[in-house]
């Protein structure tokens, strides 16, 4: 029994490694086919996103040189006192004008024409002086940004290129503002949004991601971890105000990313409380301060395990049964050479006894028989 129990074990221990190694092998050749799609469409995604920012940037660069916006924002600038008044009288104010409106319905058809979300004119104190929205419901004319930090970049005379949440929507949105300058001196800027899902197309089989550079995901093609922290993110460099300008908020949750459980699943993560091991492929890029990210998950991770440990189960199983039989067959054996040397024992007993009777018979002068029928033996 102890010798059935010790070999079964062992058969079990030996079985699992021998399937563990396989299914390391097999998991690690879908892991690298996972892989090598989320490296490639991460570099599609990243290349194609770059490009449609590199075009944004040269629109705002582009109008930040426009004669008329060079004049009208440096008139703006000589003139004092319109920092001071509230939102509402900056906008009648300026909407009124007839050079602002022929900029505003410029403005239009340039949103229009480059599929944007809002391109606005700001002048050097960040006062809305222009801007796509003004037929809108939510009009940007008359609102100050002077706390943004593309305005305070674009102020200090460079294309800034920053990753937020909108005051007046709420949705994550990319804004690309160029400075603009008269005779080398920065009087305003021109600031172009788009809402950052609008980006890029949506992904079935993976979850895109972009992140700012301080390591808040603005944009998840999934919804999933919108507004998530990175693990390696960098919040403790902004103090609360400062999130709360970006992000709307002062606290943010961090996106939980850890290597999936078992050994041989290298390079697979969990991510969050997702039931799927994932693959992650990420790339940087330092001069817009943005990484992008695929999150691909092992679709057909269940059925794996399940026919893994099928097979486990059903490989230990049997080479239990075998065992038995073996041992058994080994039992049986035994019982029968123990049975065949008790019979020749008794044989050679009798054969023993029989000699004696006989040496007796033979050697004695005179032998006398009684037989008792009733008790059927001879004294």
């Amino acid at each position: 029994m102890v010798l059935a129990l010790l070999l079964t074990v062992g058969w079990a221990a030996a079985v699992k490694q021998v399937t563990d190694h396989l299914a390391e092998g097999a998991l690690s050749a879908e892991a690298r086919e996972n892989g090598v799609w989320a490296d490639q469409m991460v570099d599609l995604l990243a290349t194609s996103t770059k490009q449609r920012l590199d075009t944004l940037k040269a629109v705002a660069e582009k109008q930040a040189e426009a004669r008329e916006i060079i004049a009208l924002l440096a008139r703006m600038t000589s003139e004092s006192g319109s920092a001071l008044s509230d939102e509402a009288t900056r906008r009648l104010t300026w909407l009124a004008i007839p050079e602002l409106d022929r900029i505003n319905h410029d403005l239009v058809r340039l949103k229009n024409g480059f599929d944007l979300d809002t391109i606005s004119l700001l002048n050097v104190t960040g006062d809305t002086v222009a801007s796509s929205t003004f037929i809108q419901p939510v009009n940007f004319v008359g609102i100050n940004r002077a706390e943004r930090d593309y305005f305070r970049t674009a102020m200090s005379g460079q294309t800034a290129v920053q990753l937020l949440i909108s005051y007046p929507t709420g949705a994550p949105i990319i804004v690309i503002s160029a400075p603009v300058k008269n005779t080398g001196k920065v009087v305003g800027a021109v600031s172009i949004s788009i809402v950052l899902s609008r980006l890029v197309s949506q992904v079935s089989r993976c979850n895109f991601h972009l992140v700012d550079e301080h390591g808040v995901i603005l944009l998840d093609t999934k919804g999933e971890h919108l507004l998530k922290a990175m693990p390696d993110n960098r919040l403790g460099y902004l103090t609360s105000e400062n999130r709360v300008a970006r992000y709307g908020k002062s606290e943010l949750d961090v996106l939980p990313i850890s290597p999936w459980d078992r050994r041989w699943e290298r390079g697979l993560f969990r991510v969050g409380n997702q039931p799927l091991p994932e693959f992650i492929s990420e790339r940087k890029d330092n001069e817009l301060g943005l990484r992008f990210q695929v999150f691909a998950p092992l679709t057909d991770f269940p059925a794996f395990y399940e026919e893994h440990d099928l097979l486990t189960g059903a490989a230990i199983i049997g080479g239990d049964a075998l065992i038995l039989l073996i041992l058994g067959g080994a039992m049986h054996v035994r019982r029968n050479r123990a049975n065949l040397e008790q019979m020749r024992l008794q044989h050679e007993e009798l054969t023993q006894s029989r000699e004696r009777f006989r040496l007796i018979a033979e050697t004695i002068p005179e032998v006398f028989w009684m037989s008792e029928p009733d008790l059927l033996q001879i004294t």
